[in-house]
């Protein structure tokens, strides 16, 4: 699928930072832009945690706990049947086994039979036997129900979560979540099992007064598990509990989750946060969608080698058999997205079967949002109910989206980009009905663009294992903190070939020698040859068989010289410049522009252009600058419109959403005179000109302006006529017949004048004469007119640098110099 690449120069970018200014830019755009962040960033390690006993609720729930150890009350953990429940569950049963001698039991609900979180039933089995204290997991925020019941019947509940909490709370002994309300915790995105380690951290510094030990500190390779596999933000608190887990899981303590890391091909490799989320969390995750969530927790507890062993085995394949249910689903959802649904009229994708496995619905749904970029809901049915998974779009708030159509919905819940739904089958075409009508009053279409969003613009010269060792001091990557994309412009690529079973991948190598790997762009091979493209990368290393070499990671690519390829936008505060030079299908692109009704003015700087695209262009509302009626009436049309310029006439003070660079002006100030001569409400300026229009400007130049090497030609030529006057008329027609002398009628009067200026001609009444040459050495400089045409081929010659450079922002630099505080902005 097409991505839009966008490229955004944060106004807050800071230069003076004790930073490579490139990994500065980097950290801006992820909002660390200041010495202190930089640093925590950076180098902040285990001493900088956060003091747990800062999280509302967390003491009390410690003293309580504590106070259940001493007394050997009965302890049961109730988790969740994810990676993030599993390891919060592990981790408790874990740490109090290893630092308080004390076994607490633990218990996972059944995804398919239970559903996710603290349920009544379960409540009521741990009240008949007799448990004296609860501890929910990774959930119970919302149990409030559940929680009462516990507590009324003797049973006392520690809730530690991390969702958002509803307008009730449970009633609990404590309640341990950052979002809770008037919560002074200063880092809200932890995941279940971050959580459960703060609560661990209370339970030290309560005990022994420490806030880290050896204990926990062994501990961290399961809390990264956790925290990677639940893809919170990997920032702050989340960063540094990752950096230290993933160097503890390269020879893990814990016997099942390097059995487990064994199974996975990934023994003594130093371990990625995307290894763990694609590779190692899988076979865990498997466990609670096609089996027994236990399976996993039993793994990272078991002190038995041979049981761990036997265990990763099982998990290793129920994932295999988990990739091929969610493989055939897939295959069925996308045929019915094929043949039932047509994307031109629904902006969702709302699908239900009642052969679909519930517990790999989530992940289908997000690979076809992955493939078509549209809110996506599958819904698996059983007996008349259905129960759906739904995944999101940049944008869209698909909690608030189902909010507006639980007319349908028997229950729902979850954030802005998953959610959970129940729904009658019978119900669910006109739910798909009203859900789409919805998004069709708050989606445009251009919210149906998948965007690469770029950190840098580089040349394939500068990627290097230099540059890829420089960006590693940026690691771990994930939520929040992606591995940086890099943005190449109108690179060519050379070895294209096809690799992979179904040759679904391409290989290529850049000009300077570097290999290139795209992953899915197999079928783009025949597009890619012979073309200079625009390409999104990641820089990686490919290792194979004890070899290392740099590699890009080719994850989207535009060719600018056709119109149906999105251009490459870059972005700086209020000013956003659509980088189409050298489109070759200029009229595509402005009828596509023109199809979103949006409100367009074009420049073009001779009026036989002007005549041109007005009769190209006749289908859609066209307007000319030249005249006043048709610019007033362009004036009264909110979208549709184009209008076509070659002056500044008339045009002062008009509102348009797009300016369109079709000609190359011919020096800064024109551009921006041209620009701030319209009110927009962002600045949104596409450049199409290209090769084409720079070489129209050079030819326009030299046809007006005369230079040196034409004046002195034309001074010998005139000195043919050093005793006798003639008439400028005469000349003309005598000088145009002269094939030493390439001319025209403007050419030629601005060469006499700057020859008069300089004292070689007079020019009297229509007539020349030639003057005496005196024995100094004339000067052109001393020319007013000769100095005029200098500074404006000087001009060109600067701008045309700026407006041809890969780098768009420095264009934009120069052109927010010239504008200066007349903004234009509505």
């Amino acid at each position: 699928m097409q991505k839009a690449m966008r490229l955004y120069l944060s106004d807050e970018y800071n230069q003076e930072l004790k930073l490579d200014p490139l990994l500065a830019q980097i950290l801006a755009k992820r909002g660390i832009n200041n010495e202190d962040a930089v640093q925590r960033f950076l180098y902040n390690g285990l001493d900088d945690l956060f003091d747990p006993l800062v999280m509302k609720g967390i003491k009390k729930a410690a003293q309580r706990i504590l106070k259940a150890i001493n007394n050997k009350e009965r302890i049961v953990v109730f988790g969740d049947y994810d990676v993030d429940g599993i390891t919060s569950t592990a981790l408790l049963n874990l740490y109090f086994k290893k630092r308080f001698n004390t076994v607490v039991d633990y218990y996972l609900p059944n995804r398919h039979k239970e559903g996710y979180g603290l349920n009544l039933p379960a409540v009521k089995s741990f009240v008949e036997d007799n448990y004296d204290l609860l501890i929910t997991v990774d959930c119970g925020i919302t149990a409030v129900k559940e929680v009462a019941y516990g507590m009324d019947n003797g049973l006392d509940v520690i809730v530690t979560d991390h969702h958002q909490p509803g307008e009730e709370l449970p009633e609990a002994v404590s309640v341990v979540d950052p979002y809770q309300q008037d919560d002074p915790y200063p880092f809200k995105s932890l995941a279940g099992v971050g959580v459960a380690f703060k609560l661990c951290q209370s339970l030290e510094f309560l005990s022994s007064g420490q806030r880290i030990n050896e204990t926990l500190k062994n501990l961290m390779d399961i809390v990264s598990l956790g925290t990677v596999a639940d893809i919170v933000p990997l920032l702050e608190e989340n960063r540094i509990i990752v950096k230290k887990g993933l160097l503890l899981m390269e020879d893990s303590k814990n016997i099942g989750l390097r059995a487990l890391i064994d199974r996975v091909g990934l023994k003594g490799r130093s371990l990625t946060p995307g290894q763990i989320a694609y590779i190692i969390a899988p076979p865990l995750n498997a466990a609670g969608r096609v089996e027994d969530p236990e399976l996993g927790i039993k793994l990272l507890i078991t002190d038995d080698i041979n049981e761990a062993e036997e265990i990763a085995d099982r998990l290793v394949q129920l994932n295999s058999e988990r990739q091929k249910i969610e493989g055939d689903i897939l295959k069925e959802a996308v045929n019915m997205v094929e043949e039932e649904i047509d994307l031109n009229k629904e902006k969702a994708i709302v699908l239900y079967s009642t052969d679909w496995h519930h517990g790999v619905i989530g992940i289908v749904a997000s690979k076809l949002v992955e493939r078509y970029y549209r809110p996506t809901i599958l819904v698996a049915c059983d007996e008349g109910i259905g129960r759906g998974s739904c995944r999101s779009i940049k944008g869209l708030n698909i909690y608030q989206a189902l909010s507006n159509s639980s007319d349908y919905l028997e229950e729902y819940g979850g954030h802005a980009m998953a959610a959970g739904i129940t729904i009658k089958q019978d119900d669910i075409v006109k739910f798909r009905m009203e859900f789409n009508a919805y998004l069709d009053s708050i989606l445009d279409d251009e919210d149906l663009i998948p965007e690469l969003n770029v950190d840098a613009l580089l040349t394939g010269d500068e990627i290097n294992k230099e540059l890829y060792n420089k960006l590693k001091i940026l690691e771990p990557y994930g939520v929040a903190n992606p591995r940086p994309r890099f943005l190449l412009n109108r690179v060519e690529l050379d070895k294209l070939y096809q690799v992979g079973k179904n040759k679904q991948h391409l290989k290529f190598t850049l000009s300077n020698g570097v290999e290139g790997i795209g992953f899915g762009f197999g079928s783009i091979l025949t597009d890619l040859k012979g073309k200079k493209v625009d390409l999104a990368c990641q820089i990686d290393i490919n290792r194979w068989q004890d070899k290392e070499k740099i590699q890009v990671n080719l994850e989207g690519f535009s060719i600018r010289e056709k119109a149906s390829h999105y251009p490459v936008s870059f972005e700086s505060g209020n000013w956003e410049i659509i980088d189409k030079r050298n489109c070759l299908e200029v009229f595509d692109y402005l009828n596509n522009l023109l199809s979103e009704q949006r409100k367009v003015a074009v420049f073009l700087n001779n009026s036989q252009l002007c005549r041109k695209y007005i009769k190209r262009l006749a289908e859609v509302k066209v307007f000319s600058a030249g005249s006043k009626k048709e610019v007033d009436n362009f004036k009264r049309h909110d979208s549709g419109s184009i209008l076509f310029f070659n002056n500044l006439k008339n045009l002062e003070n008009i509102r348009i959403s797009d300016l369109v660079f079709i000609s190359l002006p011919f020096s800064m100030g024109e551009m921006a005179d041209i620009i701030k001569n319209f009110i927009f409400k962002k600045r949104v300026i596409h450049l199409l000109y290209g090769q084409r229009e720079y070489d129209i400007n050079n030819k326009i130049i030299k046809n007006r302006l005369p230079v040196d090497k034409y004046l002195r030609k034309l001074y010998l030529y005139l000195r043919a006529f050093a005793c006798q006057e003639i008439y400028i008329e005469d000349l003309n027609k005598a000088i145009v017949q002269n094939e030493s002398i390439s001319t025209n009628k403007i050419l030629l009067g601005k060469g006499i004048t700057i020859l008069s200026e300089i004292g070689l001609l007079k020019k009297k009444n229509g007539k020349l004469t030639l003057l005496p040459i005196s024995g100094e050495k004339l000067d052109l400089s001393d020319s007013i007119s000769y100095n005029n045409n200098v500074d404006i081929i000087e001009k060109f010659r600067l701008f045309s640098k700026l407006a041809f450079n890969d780098n768009v922002f420095n264009l934009v630099y120069y052109l927010k110099e010239y504008i200066g505080g007349n903004s234009n902005e509505s």
